[in-house]
């Protein structure tokens, strides 16, 4: 007899042979396993809000008096909890923050911004108002301005002697609106998707392949214009993609959001071409792994899970035979699934020998598998993904590395669907840089659960900062919730 566990109540000697989720979506290896540790209970418990366990495969005595029938309580869809890596990632699961909970995800995200906090006064007086940033910028954007200039010189230093830093850094001032920028990406978008089919990466094979590589440097450098100009809304078009053509999107994500990374570090235009190319052909060796692997909706087996993994030195043997490919879009393409501290694939490489653009798609990978619909499980949100990359700053990945990511993509990305702690809901339409939890929503719905009539705009940091009673941001919803899908607002 099976029997549905509250997480709070589960023992050694329980077989569990059902989780809540797919077994995909957490680190365990094997489907269905007697508990005999407090490490795999504190593993559950990290993961999950309840199990089914096998009495029939549990230990003699463990049911004894009646199970528990608690029903546990509803969790909400952000990140309480850093989520588990992928499927091919099991090696870096993301740990527990030590004060657990929302309060540990939060507190991992304060503990960033306070950073920023603590620059305050020091910037202001090295850069003072009028002098070095453009008129526009708030007072928060210089200090988060202050910020990304020193980080990109830790970043500069640490993989100066690979070779891998240009000389100089770029600057892109914001040109356009997103509302005006909005027109020219979906165009862009869209044309991109019409000449580049959804079995792009899939059927580029030998003897067409230089030929689609050069066509598709011409349309990726249209998506680099578009980001120079201003990011976001090319990543509000990333951020709103069909849940279709999977393969396609997937590769199409890392490349706008290589690119948006890539500005953010001032990486020089030629750069941000090159990084586009390496994002649309980082999964290109999986068209060497059969059909039925990738597709596969159920968790891999270990034979399967190592085969899968052999995309790597593929797409590497692939992009070895293009000569027209710089070495940015190879070690793009070979080093993904490397991780800053030695515990990735296929080579263990550590540190700054991963290079920087491979520890860019390594985070960038990392957060779109997250983010996208997988044939192994349903997308999570972007608090989830953000909360593994902070879970796992300066352990999988460089740290101000991971810091200028979250400044590209903030906490809770533009057209993300939130529930505010007054119980209203809106659509997150502007981030603000130094407090990346506080953004500009506005409310759709009121607290009573009815569409308003009137919207209203919330800048939350500019309301905390004049209100005895904060409003802050408890959850990021699925598109659809209440009604309300982004896209009808955006696209």
């Amino acid at each position: 007899m099976d029997v549905k566990i509250d997480i709070r109540k589960i023992q050694k000697g329980m077989f569990v042979s059902e989780l809540d989720r797919p077994w995909t979506d957490t680190d365990f290896l094997f489907q269905g396993f007697l508990i005999e540790s407090d490490e795999q209970i504190q593993a559950l418990q990290d993961q999950c809000s309840y199990v089914i366990v096998a009495q029939d495969k549990s230990l003699p005595g463990i049911f004894v008096a009646p199970p528990s029938k608690t029903q546990p309580q509803k969790r909400p869809q952000e990140a309480e909890r850093p989520a588990s890596y992928i499927q091919v990632e099991q090696k870096h699961r993301a740990p527990k923050p030590s004060n657990g909970g929302v309060a540990g995800f939060f507190g991992a995200i304060r503990q960033i911004g306070s950073e920023l906090f603590n620059f305050r006064q020091a910037s202001l007086s090295a850069y003072p108002a009028g002098s070095f940033f453009p008129a526009e910028e708030s007072e928060d954007d210089k200090i988060a301005e202050v910020r990304r200039k020193q980080d990109i010189g830790k970043i500069r230093e640490v993989f100066a002697n690979y070779g891998d830093i240009p000389a100089e850094i770029a600057d892109y001032p914001i040109k356009t609106t997103v509302e005006e920028e909005l027109a020219t990406a979906k165009e862009t978008s869209r044309k991109f998707e019409e000449d580049i089919t959804s079995s792009f990466i899939l059927e580029m094979t030998g003897t067409d392949l230089s030929d689609r590589i050069e066509i598709a440097k011409d349309l990726l450098a249209d998506v680099v214009e578009s980001i120079i100009r201003n990011p976001n809304a090319m990543l509000l078009i990333s951020n709103m993609k069909s849940m279709d053509n999977l393969t396609y999107h997937h590769a199409m994500d890392v490349a706008i959001m290589l690119v948006s990374f890539g500005r953010q570090l001032g990486l020089p235009k030629e750069e941000l071409n090159e990084v586009a190319l390496g994002g649309l052909l980082h999964d290109i060796g999986k068209s060497k792994i059969p059909s039925e692997i990738i597709n596969k909706n159920k968790r891999l087996d270990l034979n399967e899970f190592e085969l899968a993994r052999k995309h790597v030195p593929h797409g590497v043997d692939i992009v070895a035979e293009l000569e027209q490919l710089s070495h940015v879009v190879r070690q793009i393409v070979e080093r993904h699934h490397e991780r800053y501290d030695g515990q990735g694939y296929p080579a263990g490489l550590k540190g700054e020998e991963i290079g920087l653009y491979g520890s860019m798609a390594g985070i960038v990978e990392t957060f779109s598998t997250i983010t996208s619909h997988q044939p192994y499980a349903p997308a999570r949100s972007s608090a989830t993904a953000i909360s593994t990359l902070v879970a796992l700053r300066s352990q999988a990945f460089q740290s101000e590395l991971v810091d200028q990511f979250i400044q590209v993509v903030g906490v809770y990305p533009i057209g993300s669907l939130v529930k505010l702690s007054t119980g209203e809901v809106g659509i997150v339409i502007k981030q603000n840089k130094l407090w990346r939890l506080q953004p500009m929503v506005t409310v759709m719905v009121g607290a009573d659960g009815e569409r308003l009539e009137r919207q209203k705009t919330i800048d939350l940091v500019k309301f905390n900062q004049n209100n005895d009673n904060p409003i802050s941001i408890i959850t990021e919803l699925p598109a659809g919730s209440y009604g309300i899908d982004p896209k009808d607002y955006f696209l």
